[in-house]
């Protein structure tokens, strides 16, 4: 927090890209989903901290990686976009890892409430996963 009283991003985060890459991970591994079906392949992202959300924008979008605001959110929403994502900076949330694998690799749309029935299947996955 500064002396406003308002979170901010560190400046020694935003100046490694390395760093930086790992927490635009975490913002998706905590605070954001994936979603994929037959009709919509969705990574979405939601944070009522304006600054953080103009920071996942921009950082996607600087790794070509097209997004949709809506309210609080911020969505790329198409399967290759997704691969982008997941080839530049992976997820560390293995239920992403199943959710997406599933779909990709078995055309199965898996609910986050099936999550666990997958476990078993997935439980030495290397996390963080790039596809």
């Amino acid at each position: 927090m500064n002396e406003d009283g308002k979170k901010r991003v560190p400046s020694w985060v935003l100046r490694n890209e390395e760093y930086l890459k790992a927490f635009v991970r975490g913002l998706v591994d905590t605070d954001g989903s994936m979603y994929f079906s037959s009709r919509w392949c969705v990574l979405n992202f939601k944070s009522i901290n304006k600054e953080i959300r103009h920071l996942f924008k921009g950082f996607l979008n600087n790794y070509g990686i097209p997004t949709i605001e809506s309210g609080l959110g911020i969505n790329a929403t198409s399967l290759w976009k997704i691969k982008k994502y997941l080839t530049v900076i992976g997820t560390s949330n293995l239920k992403n890892v199943i959710k997406f694998l599933e779909y990709t690799e078995n055309k199965n749309t898996v609910r986050s409430e099936n999550v666990k029935e997958k476990l078993e299947t997935y439980k030495n996955t290397t996390l963080p996963y790039h596809y």
